[in-house]
């Protein structure tokens, strides 16, 4: 697969996706749907930290896509808390929030740093 899914603590309440090119239209469809099967193992929220700084090219249909990857089922799975999308490039960064928009909820940042300290907030919010 063209993304490592894996969880990052014991709780199973963070869960990391790392993308890596060469990225099409139809490798992102399947890591979402793959993401919502991992989501389905839990019965709790879940935060997802999504590291995008291995992409810097775009599908060429990427955008004419995204109507057909919003109707993914794990696009604003019930058991996600929050998703921050961790890009490098301005570009993708541009592209992303442009989904984002239109599709679905998220919070694009520049580095995992950034990413990692979100989600520690969101986590003790959903924990406390």
């Amino acid at each position: 697969m063209i993304a490592e899914i894996s969880w990052q603590n014991e709780d199973k309440t963070l869960l990391e996706v790392r993308y890596h090119e060469p990225l099409t239209v139809e490798d992102i469809i399947d890591t979402i749907t793959e993401i919502a099967n991992v989501l389905d193992t839990v019965e709790h929220k879940v935060v997802l930290l999504v590291d995008m700084t291995d992409i810097s090219t775009i599908p060429r249909n990427l955008l004419t896509a995204y109507p057909r990857i919003a109707k993914t089922r794990g696009v604003n799975h019930p058991n996600a808390a929050a998703s921050y999308i961790v890009v490098d490039n301005r570009v993708i960064e541009l592209i992303t929030s442009i989904f984002n928009r239109m599709y679905a909820s998220f919070q694009v940042v520049r580095s995992l740093e950034e990413a990692q300290k979100l989600a520690e907030e969101r986590l003790a919010t959903l924990n406390g």
